[in-house]
């Protein structure tokens, strides 16, 4: 909790993610209540559903995301889908429908591997939905060539200890679990 006074004296917007996880433990009840103990012990800015693991589904976001939207009302909600089973686009297309007002992406060069949804196609699939993305197709396009050149020299010279070949690209400042 001194991290969020810190945070706010400093300027800075506070997100807490609900960590989403697949277990008999995790249910809505769970993440109802956690809601709760968040909004009122840390009075967040944002709230997210954080699915780091990639284990949600289309039909655990149709549970999950109105029973935490009903509980932080007017807050800004975010997901953040990893696409370690292929099902981030799919849920972060249905959290949309249900509520959510941001989705976290990626762009072309990250691929959509263990990375959150590729932002293009969220892009393309959410105005084929009727919505309008707030996002700068032209500057997405533009930022996506240089990259693949860094993460070609990346994955020649940074390989982990079993010789699995490692790519990521973080914007300065970022932090590695990012």
């Amino acid at each position: 909790m001194n991290s969020v006074k810190i945070a706010r004296t400093e300027g800075i917007e506070v997100v807490v993610p609900l960590v989403y996880s697949l277990s008999p433990v995790h249910t809505d009840e769970f993440y109802a209540q956690k809601t709760r103990e968040m909004i009122e012990r840390l009075k967040p800015d944002r709230v997210m559903i954080k699915d780091s693991i990639g284990l949600l589904t289309v039909d655990r976001t149709r549970t999950l995301v109105p029973v935490v939207k009903k509980l932080i009302g007017q807050l800004p909600f975010e997901m953040h889908s990893h696409c370690t089973t292929g099902l981030a686009p799919l849920c972060c297309l249905e959290s949309v429908k249900l509520g959510v007002d941001t989705i976290h992406t990626c762009f072309l060069s990250s691929g959509e591997r263990f990375f959150p949804s590729l932002d293009r196609n969220m892009s393309r699939n959410l105005r084929r939905l009727g919505y309008s993305p707030k996002i700068d197709d032209q500057a997405v396009e533009n930022d996506i060539r240089p990259f693949p050149l860094c993460g070609q020299a990346r994955r020649e010279t940074d390989r982990s200890p079993r010789g699995i070949r490692r790519f990521s690209i973080r914007p300065p400042g970022a932090r590695r679990n990012d």
